[in-house]
């Protein structure tokens, strides 16, 4: 369970922080649309949950709380599809 925790955390930390518009330069375009992609199916994932949308538009302001708040949900839900 661990790794999984792990990973929900690294993929909520570079879809929803600034952290992504550092490494832009680093990253070619496809990858950058595929990340954009995986934003938006994450914003997907939790329509009408208000208190993860929320939580969702605080991380992208900069909260780390609100940031592994949307990680531990994220980690339910990679673990529902497993």
């Amino acid at each position: 369970m661990e790794p999984v925790s792990l990973t929900a955390a690294a993929i909520a930390t570079l879809v929803i922080t600034k952290a992504i518009e550092k490494t832009v330069e680093k990253i070619t375009e496809s990858t950058l649309d595929k990340l954009k992609l995986l934003r938006q199916k994450i914003w997907d994932q939790f329509k009408g949950k208000p208190k993860v949308q929320e939580a969702l538009t605080k991380a992208e302001q900069g909260s780390k709380e609100d940031l592994n708040f949307v990680a531990a949900y994220l980690q339910v839900e990679m673990v529902r599809f497993v």
